[in-house]
């Protein structure tokens, strides 16, 4: 009997002494905590980010708008500064808009050249303009220039005519004004707000 007892005692002395459950939790707990608190950190910093790219991109539009004025500001100073050269602009501006007619619902796989046999019995035609976008796409519309105002004058009848099967609009060419001529203000660029929304 005394050996069977030494036997039990020393396989008991191997065993590793239970920890109380209570000591668990606390563990248990403070790891979510960690793992709260590094999210809410990582949260913060990508808020922090966005908002110093929007900023970034509000400045550059502001800067822009900024350059956009100063521009316009130098072209009316120049046209104040020196009427003549504006003003004998203008009138060459206004002889050549006497002389041209709008052309609007143009076929957009029109030419230059077809468009000029169009008005050709109309007069001389010195110049046909096809205006397109930023892509240089057809926008539909052109100008057609003449050698004289007769024949400006003669090309507006052929307003609901048709070309290449569709009827076209054909009217005066509108005089461009400078803006010193105007006696307005251009653009102001400068000093415009923009909000976050928020």
């Amino acid at each position: 009997v005394g050996c069977g007892a030494r036997a039990m005692e020393a396989e008991d002395s191997t065993k590793e002494p239970e920890k109380p459950l209570g000591d668990a939790a606390p563990a248990v707990a403070e790891g979510k905590g960690d793992t709260t608190r590094v999210a809410e950190e990582v949260e913060a910093t990508g808020t922090g980010e966005e908002d110093e790219l929007l900023a970034g991109i509000e400045k550059q539009m502001l800067d822009y708008d900024n350059t956009i004025g100063l521009i316009q500001e130098g072209i009316e100073t120049i046209e104040k500064t020196f009427p003549d050269l504006a003003s004998e602009k203008a009138d060459d501006d206004a002889q050549y808009d006497e002389l041209s007619v709008y052309v609007g619902q143009v076929d957009y796989n029109a030419s230059a050249e077809e468009l000029q046999a169009h008005f050709s019995h109309c007069g001389q035609v010195v110049r046909v303009t096809i205006l397109g976008n930023a892509y240089r796409q057809p926008k539909g519309s052109a100008y057609v220039q003449f050698e004289t105002k007769e024949a400006a004058q003669r090309a507006l009848l052929l307003h609901d005519s048709t070309f290449k099967g569709r009827k076209i609009q054909v009217m005066k060419k509108r005089i461009n004004v400078p803006a010193v001529q105007r006696g307005g203000g251009g653009f102001r660029g400068r000093g415009r707000g923009r909000g976050r929304g928020r």
